[in-house]
């Protein structure tokens, strides 16, 4: 489930489009820009 979440929001920072994450209890929307590139070579999540 998290590399399919990381692998949604890789295609959204590529498409341009923003997202809206939970974060301290609050609703926040990030833009595009402001989405850190998803590198598979240095994230922690694993297939199964």
């Amino acid at each position: 489930m998290k590399l399919a979440s990381a692998e949604a929001i890789e295609k959204h920072r590529k498409l341009g489009k923003s997202i809206s994450i939970w974060q301290d209890g609050q609703i926040i929307t990030l833009t595009a820009e402001q989405i850190p590139p998803y590198d598979p070579e240095k994230s922690q999540i694993q297939e199964t």
